[in-house]
């Protein structure tokens, strides 16, 4: 059962400002025929209306919360950058760079304030400084991508109105910058496979199988012994406690071949790497 109240349900007595409003029929067992509670101002009522009618949308409401923990509920929190770029990559369970890196050099630009601090100017300031630092217009467009998803992020989570400031931004010459990778001749990648493989250090022998398999560097150095197939022939990309994958997708069996079976199969301590 939906409401369609209005957005604001206001009354001043004595000069205090109290939120007024009365319960639907469904809901005057749980809530009592009307809702009073003192407010600060017409902004707290606009959000206690909006959690009231997620609340009275139910068609069954066997008890109403206390108004007051209610009402503290929809007070917008008020959190630095840094702290709910630390929360995002939290709750989001992703690598902390380039978030991080990316939040703490805007806090540095532009101070570390309240995210509804912020505005577009600071947006083309952080493009200006990363451009003058000699970073590639794609590496750019990543790091804004990031810091627009910490924002998107702090507009839902602490109820936050406002654009987005790190949305759309334009960078100029976008991708003429870009440089196409050649790829390296089969020759030299077996001549660097080979002189990997000849030292004694475990590190070194991780590069044959990043680059036979294309792993990323931490699925490889993160590897345990039951990664690796009794034979040598696969490995399993699982998370662990020494190692999380970048998305679920991630996850997956791969086939040792090449170098890669030669760095597993001649060097066996490289199944240790993981512990």
């Amino acid at each position: 059962m939906h409401t369609n109240e209005p957005t604001r349900h206001t009354t001043t007595i004595n000069g205090h400002l109290y939120y007024n409003r009365r319960v639907p029929r469904h809901a005057v067992d749980a809530f009592g025929p009307q809702v009073r509670i003192r407010i600060k101002d017409f902004a707290e009522a606009d959000r206690l209306t909006r959690r009231l009618n997620d609340i009275w949308a139910e068609d069954h409401i066997e008890a109403s919360p206390d108004l007051q923990t209610l009402l503290a509920a929809t007070t917008t929190k008020h959190a630095t950058l840094t702290t709910i770029a630390t929360e995002y990559v939290e709750v989001r369970g992703i690598q902390a760079n380039p978030t991080i890196s990316s939040a703490l050099l805007l806090a540095q630009l532009s101070g570390d304030m309240s995210i509804d601090g912020y505005g577009r100017q600071d947006a083309r300031n952080f493009v200006q400084a990363l451009q003058q630092r000699g970073m590639r217009t794609t590496s750019i467009r990543r790091r804004l991508n990031c810091l627009s998803a910490v924002f998107n992020y702090a507009y839902a989570e602490y109820e936050i109105d406002g654009r987005n400031p790190f949305t759309r931004v334009l960078i100029a010459k976008e991708g003429a910058d870009r440089v196409r990778r050649q790829p390296i001749a089969k020759e030299d990648l077996q001549g660097l496979y080979e002189a990997c493989l000849a030292t004694d250090k475990p590190l070194r022998w991780a590069v044959p199988i990043l680059g036979e398999t294309g792993c990323r560097i931490a699925e490889i150095i993160g590897l345990r012994r039951s990664d690796v197939s009794p034979d040598a022939t696969s490995i399993k990309m699982m998370a662990h406690s020494a190692r999380r994958l970048k998305t679920s997708g991630s996850e997956r069996e791969l086939p040792l071949v090449g170098y890669a079976q030669v760095a597993v199969d001649f060097h066996p301590e490289l199944r240790r790497l993981g512990g």
